[in-house]
């Protein structure tokens, strides 16, 4: 079954779909409460592993959409998402 912490993906083809994060760890809470960079790299870390289940890996991702509840965060998740995906560099949306 799937927990709290993880996301689902769904292949379709050659294609894969993963679902929405939340910045929640092993112990079923909040990763970071307070922290922008935790929180992001804890969903970052659980897309990853979705990925993985499904044979695929973070150099195939072509697109990205982060939610922020307070816009101001953008940059720390940013700074976060450039080191993530690095070299990869996916079509990414800030809401």
């Amino acid at each position: 079954p799937i927990g709290v912490a993880q996301a689902a993906a769904v292949r379709v083809g050659h294609a894969i779909f993963v679902s929405a994060a939340a910045p929640i760890g092993p112990e079923r809470k909040t990763v970071g409460p307070d922290d922008p960079s935790a929180q992001a790299q804890r969903c970052l870390d659980i897309i990853r592993a979705a990925l993985e289940d499904a044979g695929a890996s973070v150099s195939d991702v072509v697109r990205t959409r982060i939610f922020l509840t307070t816009i101001g965060d953008w940059e720390a998740v940013g700074k976060v998402h450039g080191r993530f995906f690095n070299d990869v560099r996916p079509a990414s949306t800030v809401v």
